[in-house]
C-alpha cells in the first residue's frame, strides 16, 4: 500500500502565506544561478513532514536550493528554500518547508502569487576557484553555510529540478500551490557537498536532520517561471484533490516543455 503524509494542515492554517492572485503569466531571467544541496533526511518523522496529498520517497531525502535571479517582475533577487522531495500521485515535486529571500518586493510577490513560504534574509552564492560557496543569514546570524567542492563539468541536460509545492491559503482554504520553475542551463557542475552550518528550525522545522550527503550541483543559464497550472487539496490524494487552474497556459516560450 502507498504511504501518505500525515501533516495536520489545520494546525498550520494561521501561519500559512495567503495567495491573493495566482500567477497567470510567465517571467524570465536570462541569467539565473542555482546552488543545490541534496541530502537524505532522518525518516523518523517522515510522514508528519508532508500533507496527506503527498507520498514520501524511500529513502526520504530533501534539498536546499540557493537561487539567484538577475531579473524578475520585481527586479533581481536571491532566495533559499528547504524542500522535502515527494510525489503527488506519480509526479515528483518538492514540498517547501520554508526559506528566505533577500528582497522585500520579491518576498511579497512570490508569496502573493505562488504561496512561497519565505521570510526576509540574506542569500549569497560565491564562485571561487576552489569551491562554490553558499550562505543564508537571518539578520546577523548564519542559518546555512555550505559549499560544493571538487566540481566536475556535466551535461546541463543531465539535471532535472522538480516543481515546488507550497502550502498556502487560497480563497479561504488551505491549498497546495504548484510552482513550475523551468531551467535552461548553459553550464552545469557536480561535486561534493559540504555543509558547515544548518539551522533546521530557522527554515521551518527543527525535526529535519540532514544525514547522508548526495552530490551537490551548480548551474548558470536561462530561467522561466511558468504560470500556476495546478492547485491541490492538501488533505486528499492528488489524484482526486488536484484542480487544473489553466486549461492552456500561455507560456512566453524559450525553454523546453
Amino acid at each position: 500500500m502507498p504511504q501518505y503524509g500525515t501533516l495536520d494542515v489545520a494546525t498550520r492554517r494561521s501561519s500559512l502565506p495567503t495567495v491573493g492572485t495566482l500567477a497567470r503569466e510567465s517571467w524570465h531571467s536570462e541569467e539565473t544561478e542555482v546552488l543545490n544541496f541534496v541530502y537524505e533526511i532522518d525518516d523518523r518523522d517522515a510522514l508528519s513532514l508532508i500533507p496527506r496529498a503527498l507520498h514520501p520517497t524511500i529513502p526520504l531525502y530533501g534539498n536546499l536550493m540557493l537561487i539567484r535571479h538577475a531579473a524578475s517582475p520585481v527586479g533581481p533577487f536571491a532566495l533559499a528554500e528547504l524542500r522535502i522531495i515527494c510525489r503527488a500521485g506519480m509526479h515528483q515535486g518538492g514540498f517547501t518547508i520554508g526559506g528566505f529571500c533577500d528582497s522585500d518586493a520579491a518576498t511579497a510577490y512570490l508569496r502573493d502569487h505562488y504561496g512561497w513560504p519565505l521570510r526576509r534574509g540574506e542569500v549569497s552564492i560565491q564562485r571561487k576557484h576552489f569551491a562554490v560557496l553558499g550562505r543564508v543569514a537571518r539578520g546577523d546570524r548564519s542559518v546555512f553555510e555550505g559549499w560544493l567542492e571538487k566540481a566536475e563539468s556535466i551535461s546541463p541536460g543531465d539535471l532535472l529540478y522538480p516543481v515546488s509545492l507550497h502550502l498556502a491559503q487560497l480563497d479561504g482554504k488551505a491549498r497546495l500551490v504548484q510552482a513550475e520553475p523551468q531551467y535552461g542551463p548553459e553550464r552545469a557542475e557536480r561535486g561534493i557537498a559540504r555543509v558547515q552550518r544548518f539551522d533546521a528550525a530557522a527554515f521551518g522545522d527543527a525535526r529535519i536532520d540532514l544525514t547522508n550527503a548526495l552530490p551537490a550541483t551548480w548551474i548558470r543559464g536561462a530561467f522561466e517561471m511558468r504560470p500556476v497550472r495546478w492547485v491541490m487539496d492538501p488533505d486528499q490524494p492528488a489524484v482526486v484533490g488536484a484542480t487544473r487552474v489553466l486549461e492552456k497556459a500561455a507560456f512566453a516560450g524559450g525553454l523546453p516543455s
